[in-house]
């Protein structure tokens, strides 16, 4: 890993200074798992204040929470469609559309509708995003954690 490289810059760089200031690989795998599950929250524009609550409430490292949060933002336009479809399903709700041109333009000019048009499909999308988020943050914090002990041990640190 290139220590110029954008990942490096904007994770490693925060995550290091993190553990050379004495915090714990095991709180800061909870910062990185937490941030890293939240990106995936099937509302947009949702993750931060979600990222800031939880932050606050676990007394987590919200820098590296964010960090964790930004850099997975891409896993969120993965998730949404297919939390959306799998709760749809669950639920059996009717399919909606993931045309962003038609939602935008619908959500700009009857938001009332658009709620009501499309609220069912999303809650239903959190729903099932509760059901799975838990074992996507033990497994991201598992994979995390040898991973900074390691870091923690190496001389550059």
């Amino acid at each position: 890993m290139s220590e110029g490289g954008f990942l490096y810059r904007r994770f490693w760089t925060p995550l290091l200074g993190q553990l050379r200031q004495g915090t714990s690989p095991d709180r800061l795998a909870w910062s990185v798992a937490a941030g890293a599950t939240i990106s995936t929250f099937p509302i947009l524009g949702a993750t931060t204040p979600l990222c800031a609550l939880v932050g606050i409430g676990f007394k987590l490292n919200h820098v590296v929470l964010q960090a964790a949060n930004y850099l997975a933002a891409p896993a969120q336009l993965a998730a949404i469609p297919l939390l959306v479809r799998v709760g749809e399903n669950v639920f059996g709700l009717p399919h909606i559309t993931f045309d962003p041109i038609r939602l935008g333009n619908e959500l700009r000019t009857a938001p009332g509708l658009f709620f009501q048009t499309y609220g069912a499909s999303a809650l239903s999308a959190i729903a099932v995003w509760l059901v799975v988020a838990p074992f996507a943050l033990f497994g991201v914090r598992a994979l995390f954690i040898p991973i900074l002990r390691r870091k923690l041990r190496e001389p550059t640190v």
